[in-house]
């Protein structure tokens, strides 16, 4: 978790880091959801095989022989905070920070009075989607007000028994979707200018990123009815 300048610089970000309860019995899959304060500086994630070791008789070498892939884990800082430095957190309207772990506490991790089922969590940051279980958190307090209670908190969490992936595939579509928008298309080697049009993709998106001196006049009209409607 980064210091107090890093963390009001990531306060006003609109995307930040959230932490969903997945009950495959509710609709939609997600019952709660927790939005963290700031999001992360870093995460860490594990990935671990296990091999089973032996050695000949007599021998000085060590054969290892692939056994499995555990599932991966990832360790992440959490920021609880009270204190007022951070500016105005509107989904926070005034929370303790004993009552914003409570509520962190209350989605992800097992219940000590009730089930003892695990609760297992998707965190979505960005591109970056990990599935598993809250295993540990280490709760530090470090600032406190004058009745001592705590203003501050930081939150080592420990994930485990999941998967990890990064969704970029939206993101490369969306990036050939620009470049063949972009193209500009020589109306001037076809015959038909309605067939350079087809081949470059949509037609109105291609149309309404043409210059217009450079369509003939059958697509001039055109140009101008695609932007009122992509608008």
């Amino acid at each position: 978790m980064g210091n107090s300048p890093t963390a009001g610089s990531n306060i006003g970000m609109s995307d930040r880091m959230r932490i969903k309860q997945l009950n495959p019995e509710l609709e939609g899959g997600t019952s709660e959801i927790y939005t963290v304060l700031v999001n992360p500086t870093s995460y860490g994630v594990t990935h671990e095989a296990c091999y089973d070791k032996s050695q000949d008789i007599k021998g000085t070498g060590t054969t290892y022989s692939f056994n499995k892939i555990k599932p991966q884990g990832m360790k992440i800082d959490l920021l609880f905070d009270s204190t007022g430095s951070l500016g105005a957190i509107p989904f926070l309207e005034n929370e303790s920070v004993l009552s914003q772990i409570n509520r962190f506490l209350s989605i992800a991790f097992i219940s000590y009075e009730k089930d003892t089922k695990p609760k297992h969590l998707q965190l979505i940051w960005g591109e970056m989607e990990f599935k598993g279980v809250l295993q540990s958190i280490d709760i530090t307090y470090s600032h406190f007000d004058a009745t001592g209670a705590p203003i501050r908190a930081k939150a080592d969490c420990k994930f485990t028994g999941g998967s990890l992936k990064f969704n970029t595939k939206d993101k490369e579509k969306t990036a050939e979707k620009a470049i063949l928008i972009a193209a500009v298309v020589n109306f001037s080697t076809v015959k038909h200018p309605i067939n350079a049009v087809q081949k470059q993709g949509s037609y109105i998106e291609i149309i309404s990123q043409q210059a217009k001196p450079s369509l003939p006049k059958s697509l001039r009209k055109a140009k101008e009815v695609a932007k009122m409607i992509i608008k």
